[in-house]
């Protein structure tokens, strides 16, 4: 098969994987009730929508709410329903409990503030593909492709209203977009980059470890260009961005006796910080604790990653420390120089996090992690070329791998929230973590329907 035939024949099975996550993302959301913070989210964009109030709290920016709510735009009656007393001042959430539980049909709403996130999920996916293609060729984007489309922890967070998914597009958007501009430098790359940052901005607040990640990476790469008026530019747009989310408000930010641009950013920024100031409780392998412990995400890592995805991420970090004849000699091998320029960043930006997350005082799901796992599925996809120009043996435990992978997801449909690995099993999950690990409060419907099958009087 030629080259340009394997490219051709690559993007039809990248859009097949691509409308099976899809599938199995939509199927499964709607039968899954309302997760603890997606009714603060639903209060937060609808505000935004029909009011122009972007004073709810929320402790978290807009961007993430606004997408998800935009489908209620065409919601016939919704408007009238955000006019509530609920929805002018305080708490998201009371204004959110108020739309999704008292104002109309929850489930039709919850459906609807899914789908754009869902969307997402899908567009973050054709960017995992595109960038593992562009470092590794069409079976490396394949490869990085199927860990993506069939990784639980993805299908889980893509179908909810929560910042996880839009977080995680974001920290890949803005690092592509970085590592795409200094491929060849130019100002439309540039400006794409500066709007990367801001999106991720917009999105969370955390998300600002990009910023020292990429000026690391970037001190080497000046080739013309001042590194001083890269970042001052690309900080200036980013800056713009969240601005123009926040509908170029300008004004006082409560407490802080002082007027800027996005008050209401600054204002959940300030909520935020002192709720950093509050020991969260947290639960790990049976013990009960308050605030932050290293091993926290240690352990989430190694139960809620899926066992062949770990042997495959091994074995791609492995390559990287020992290259093979078939990564010199392909050419998207891993003496390509650009190659290596997109597996530093990754690496950077992967590891940065993760130390960071180890410090966390939250410790209180998988899902901060999420944010590093379309990195590690791309690391994947450097394996791709082996599966050509490699060893028939080294092609049939990839093959078997892959089919584990797709295995075990498929056979938690749909309560890819709570999946475990075979580490700790299916049933094991509450011994070692809870929270959004294992129930967020998304199985109603189906506690419903074991009350009525099992003729159920009372829950207490």
């Amino acid at each position: 098969m030629t080259m340009r035939r394997r490219w051709e024949v690559s993007r039809y099975v990248a859009v097949g994987l691509l409308l099976l996550s899809f599938a199995l993302a939509l199927t499964s959301a709607r039968v899954k009730s309302a997760t603890f913070d997606e009714d603060a989210y639903v209060g937060k964009g609808a505000a935004v929508w029909f009011q122009g109030n972007y004073g709810l709290r929320t402790a978290h920016p807009v961007l993430a709410p606004l997408i998800g709510t935009a489908p209620l735009l065409i919601e016939p009656g919704f408007a009238e329903a955000v006019n509530s007393p609920k929805c002018e001042t305080g708490s998201a959430r009371r204004c959110g409990r108020e739309l999704l539980f008292f104002r109309g049909d929850t489930r039709r709403v919850l459906f609807l503030v899914r789908l754009p996130i869902i969307g997402l999920l899908v567009v973050l996916g054709a960017l995992v593909y595109r960038w593992a293609r562009a470092l590794y060729g069409p079976w490396g984007g394949l490869l990085a492709l199927t860990v993506y489309a069939f990784e639980p922890n993805f299908l889980a967070h893509g179908r909810l209203l929560t910042l996880d998914l839009p977080a995680t597009a974001c920290v890949c958007l803005v690092l592509y977009a970085a590592w795409r501009f200094w491929q060849r430098p130019g100002w439309w790359r540039l400006v794409a980059w500066g709007v990367a940052l801001g999106l991720a901005g917009a999105t969370r607040y955390t998300l600002v470890f990009v910023v020292p990640v990429l000026v690391g990476w970037s001190v080497d790469r000046l080739v013309g260009w001042s590194i001083g008026r890269v970042i001052g530019v690309v900080g200036i747009i980013a800056a713009l961005t969240v601005w123009a989310i926040y509908g170029f408000t300008f004004g006082p930010v409560p407490d802080w006796e002082i007027r800027l641009p996005a008050p209401a950013y600054f204002y959940d920024l300030k909520e935020l910080l002192a709720y950093r100031d509050k020991p969260q409780d947290a639960f790990l392998l049976g013990k009960h604790y308050t605030g932050g412990w290293w091993p926290y995400f240690v352990v989430t890592l190694a139960v809620k990653t899926p066992l062949p995805v770990l042997v495959l991420l091994g074995a791609a970090l492995a390559s990287l420390v020992r290259p093979t004849q078939v990564d010199a000699e392909t050419r998207f091998g891993s003496l390509s120089g650009e190659v290596r320029r997109g597996e530093l960043l990754i690496l950077i930006a992967v590891g940065f996090y993760y130390v960071l997350s180890l410090f966390s005082p939250f410790n209180i799901g998988h899902r901060h992690l999420l944010p590093i796992l379309p990195l590690l599925a791309i690391l994947v996809g450097r394996l791709g070329p082996r599966l050509v120009a490699g060893r028939r043996l080294y092609r049939y435990a990839t093959v078997a791998l892959l089919g584990w992978l797709v295995f075990g997801t498929l056979r938690i449909y749909p309560h890819f929230l709570a999946y475990f690995n075979e580490l700790v099993g299916l049933r094991n999950g509450y011994r070692v973590l809870v929270d959004s690990n294992l129930d967020w409060g998304q199985d109603l419907p189906a506690l419903e329907q074991y009350v009525t099958e099992h003729d159920v009087s009372s829950l207490y």
